[in-house]
């Protein structure tokens, strides 16, 4: 299964979890946490999102936090054809 497949699976099963996961976090309140999960949360990546980080580090070079703008580089695809959602979240390399 190709690794987008496998971040989407666990999106889509996160978020049919939400109550389950919203009644699990203790530290916050129901609602922060759900208005976090539903609002705060962008789930997508796409070309508004790239466009935001090349934006950011623009601004960051312009107050002089860093020397150089840099090309945005995407990881490659991992080779992720044999793994099931329990091997990603077993596998400390994938979880990051």
């Amino acid at each position: 299964m190709p690794y987008l497949e496998i971040l989407t699976r666990a999106r889509d099963e996160g978020l049919q979890h939400l109550d389950d996961i919203v009644r699990a976090e203790r530290r916050f309140s129901e609602k922060m946490v759900r208005s976090y999960f539903k609002d705060a949360v962008c789930y997508d990546f796409g070309a508004e999102e790239i466009k935001g980080i090349l934006e950011f580090q623009r601004l960051l070079k312009k107050r002089g936090w860093i020397q150089q703008e840099s090309e945005l580089k995407l990881a490659p695809p991992l080779n992720t054809d044999h793994l099931t959602l329990n091997d990603v979240s077993r596998d400390p390399i994938l979880r990051k």
